[in-house]
């Protein structure tokens, strides 16, 4: 392989930061530099560092700077560009995104030195070595393209052969990673790699694994340029995929070992036949039987008048050879039987009438749903667990579930926990879409329309889940107490109890009804307004706090002031009295809404602000110092209180030390602030300067 060259003119340019005019990526080019600059800008679709610094200064409104550095022949670029890449890399620019030392259109991978310095983004520190899925790969640039050189067991082996390689085609400028004298090609570098792999190969063939996961046990595989494997099949014997080996890499113009290189027109003959007839290879003893490892099934399979039938998957083999033996005697065909006996006849026959049940569960699924799709509106679309047409049982919900076919759609009737009802509803929409054509289950006599069937089954529903007493149901883990009110069904309250429900109804309904029908006996009566009030005070009592407006963080253990203003909910503050917050409520009540409700008599006034202001919970000093304060884990902190904010300035240090960090932060800033440690003034700013 060589290297060519030509006598064009090339331009050595560099990219540099706009602002800072920092050199951060140095390459070649033999068009115009406002050509180059425009494809750098361009072309982003790579995940590097040039394109990701590229991408964060587009991002900001700014563009790299092209700046030309040199212009040489084109035998001179590799050489020139190598040295203004080392200049600035010897001048401490470390921000430099090139990936290669330049040359040979960036093939050459960093030193190990530059690899240490970017650890985590290679997986080998060794030039020309990755890791890849089994062992290490090791490659090489040659005129722009990369060139695989084999799979090694070890990162050193890898290395090694990338140095012989590398030695063979750049000499005296080769970069390796050990010191030494060998060199050869890239095609001896495949040759050994193959060596090595077929010595570890326990079949004895290039290219042919054990596959112990099918029933054919030899897979070939061939691996390509890019460290891929092409898989060619399993096989049966290790021997015909040798043959399909040698096959495709003589019919692809492989530069491989071939297992048997003196005889290459057998290994054309056979290798290509077994290619062909990969899938049809014989799994069984019987002949028309195969395994299907996928479903892990036995199927019988053969032709019949140049056509291949299918007559089903079966668990046994045995099974499978008497369904071939009952084909052959049904069809009257010319092939042997397997078992001359009537009896293992007369069992294919059983077995082939009800091969779905060893079928696998996917097959089986799709014939069951073709089957109940002619039954037209006798349509179940789950397993069926009960004894009435259109019925069956849903698991997620532990209920019977009635449904029907109609028009290519599932049309969901209705949920029961007893299937005679799912069946009653069943009947009455069959009997509405299809009429007199209907099959039913003869419990439905009148059709119902789809609005009158909603609406019997929501009443009947609501009836199994309504309380035992009278005004209360049950809805979502609440008991609800409600009445009719001037022609109006009213909402009472909700409670958790039901009986307490029972008995706010009990008092509404004397006090609206002159005659009213009781739960309980009782002399309580109020009016809808006072029945509420009741009801929040009963669930302020669950609460964590018996005023309005407030209530109780375990977390922090204060009690915390809200107030709904705007549409909008505030926190106020924060107090350990709770009396303390009731009032602050109340004061704001007063202020913003009068009308409302308060926990205590007063007049006071407050605006949400100066409420905040009254609660503003002051921090407990745990510290001497200006700025520093004492965590609950007993760590020491450094924050100021700047612009109606709190700025953090250290933490995990200790109390002298984010004392002293307070003092270089008001030094530097020039904050209007007390230091802990004037005396030291003048060291802080020696540090600064």
């Amino acid at each position: 392989m060589t290297v060519f060259f030509s006598s064009k003119k090339v331009c050595i340019y560099a990219l540099l930061e706009p602002e800072t005019k920092i050199v951060r990526y140095v390459g070649k080019t033999t068009r115009e530099p406002k050509r180059r600059l425009y494809e750098h800008i361009r072309n982003l679709d790579y995940n590097t560092y040039k394109t990701n610094w590229i991408k964060s200064l587009l991002k900001d409104g700014k563009e790299p700077i092209l700046a030309v550095l040199e212009t040489c022949d084109y035998s001179e670029w590799i050489e020139r560009e190598r040295f203004w890449i080392d200049y600035y890399l010897k001048n401490g620019q470390k921000s430099l995104t090139n990936l290669t030392l330049g040359g040979d259109y960036g093939s050459i991978p960093w030193t190990v030195e530059r690899k240490k310095s970017r650890k985590g983004i290679y997986s080998s520190l060794h030039l020309g070595v990755v890791k890849a899925d089994a062992g290490w790969s090791a490659a090489i640039g040659l005129n722009g393209q990369r060139v695989h050189l084999g799979r090694f067991d070890s990162e050193e082996e890898a290395a090694k052969v990338f140095d012989a390689v590398s030695r063979y085609y750049f000499k005296d400028k080769a970069q390796t990673n050990f010191e030494g004298t060998e060199s050869y090609s890239v095609e001896t570098a495949n040759r050994l790699s193959e060596e090595r792999q077929l010595a570890k190969n326990k079949t004895g063939y290039r290219g042919v694994h054990e596959n112990s996961l099918s029933v054919k046990k030899y897979n070939c595989l061939v691996y390509l340029q890019k460290n891929r494997p092409l898989s060619l099949g399993c096989y049966s014997s290790a021997k015909a995929a040798a043959r399909v080996y040698d096959w495709y890499c003589i019919t692809n113009n492989l530069a491989r070992i071939l297992n048997f290189p003196d005889d290459k027109e057998t290994s054309l003959l056979k290798g290509s036949k077994a290619y062909e007839t990969r899938y049809e290879e014989k799994t069984s003893k019987y002949p028309g039987v195969y395994y299907v490892s996928g479903i892990k099934r036995w199927h019988v399979n053969f032709e019949i008048n140049g056509n291949r039938r299918h007559f089903g998957c079966y668990l046994t083999e045995e099974d499978a050879a008497k369904v071939h033996d009952y084909v052959c005697l049904e069809f009257k065909l010319d092939r042997s039987l397997h078992f001359n006996n009537i009896k293992t006849c007369e069992e294919g026959r059983v077995l082939y009438e009800n091969r779905n049940v060893g079928r696998s569960v996917v097959t089986s699924t799709l014939r069951n749903k073709r089957t109940r799709l002619s039954q037209g509106n006798a349509y179940n679309p789950r397993k069926a667990h009960s004894e009435y047409l259109g019925v069956s049982w849903n698991k997620p919900k532990e209920k019977y579930v009635a449904t029907i076919r109609y028009q290519a759609k599932t049309i969901l009737l209705a949920t029961f926990d007893s299937p005679d009802r799912c069946a009653y509803y069943y009947d009455c929409a069959a009997l509405h879409y299809f009429g007199k054509n209907a099959k039913t289950n003869g419990i439905g006599t009148k059709p119902l329309t789809p609005t009158e069937l909603r609406r019997e089954v929501m009443l009947e529903q609501k009836k199994g889940d309504t309380s035992s007493y009278l005004g209360v149901c049950f809805q979502k883990g609440n008991y609800i107490a409600s009445m009719v009110i001037d022609g109006k069904q009213k909402e009472i309250a909700r409670f958790k109890s039901e009986i307490v429900a029972a008995k706010v109804y009990d008092a509404v309904a004397r006090f609206y009804q002159d005659e009213p029908i009781t739960n309980f006996d009782g002399t309580s009566c109020y009016d809808l307004e006072t029945a509420r009030k009741f009801c929040r005070k009963i669930y302020k009592s669950s609460r964590s706090s018996q005023y309005i407006g407030i209530c109780f963080h375990k977390g922090s253990g204060y009690f915390i002031v809200q107030f709904r203003h705007d549409k909008k909910l505030y926190e106020i503050g924060r107090s350990k009295d709770e009396e303390k917050a009731a009032k602050v409520y109340d004061a704001l009540i007063r202020n913003y809404y009068p009308e409302k409700q308060t926990n205590f008599d007063g007049t006071e006034k407050l605006t949400i602000e100066e409420a905040k202001n009254l609660l503003k919970i002051k921090r407990e000093r745990t510290s001497q110092y200006t700025g520093v304060f004492r965590t609950a884990k007993g760590e020491y902190s450094a924050s100021l209180y700047i612009n109606g904010a709190t700025k953090r300035i250290a933490t995990n240090l200790t109390e002298i030390e984010c004392a002293k960090a307070v003092d270089r932060y008001i030094l530097e800033y020039n904050l209007d602030k007390p230091l802990n440690f004037p005396e030291l003034t003048d060291v802080y700013l020696k540090e600064k300067l």
